[in-house]
């Protein structure tokens, strides 16, 4: 099954905003790349935005 929501890619250098901007705080910054907790993302798309690397994608 093809998962929905953000996804992490492997450009992310592991500045930490998208958890800074996280308003359920569900990104796991302890590897890199970082990695989003589907289950408890609320899909706001405030990681998107802030990620200076461009690297994290939403998934229809």
């Amino acid at each position: 099954m093809h998962q929905t929501g953000y996804f992490v890619g492997e450009d992310c250098i592991g500045c930490k905003l998208c958890y800074s901007v996280c308003p359920q705080k569900c990104i796991d910054i302890s590897k890199k790349p970082v990695v989003i907790n589907q289950n408890n993302c609320l899909h706001c798309g405030n990681c998107a935005e802030i990620c200076p690397n461009q690297c994290i994608e939403k998934r229809n």
